[in-house]
């Protein structure tokens, strides 16, 4: 069930930052990161399996954007 979340997500996103550099991946990898880190201090809204998958699909999408370079 994780693994089809991050697919689906990953194909929703697939394109949002493909022509970005990489310091703009790293950053929105970063915020995503930050507010996981927020979320299990209970000071971000988001729950933290939402923010894990928005890592994961960061992640995933970045891989494949750089095989495609």
């Amino acid at each position: 069930m994780v693994l089809e979340q991050i697919a689906q997500l990953k194909t929703k996103y697939r394109h949002a930052w493909g022509d970005r550099p990489r310091w703009y991946w790293m950053l929105g990898l970063l915020e995503e990161v930050a507010e996981l880190a927020l979320s299990l201090m209970g000071l971000h809204a988001g729950p933290v399996e939402w923010e894990l998958l928005q890592i994961a699909t960061i992640c995933a999408n970045w891989i494949e954007c750089r095989e495609e370079q």
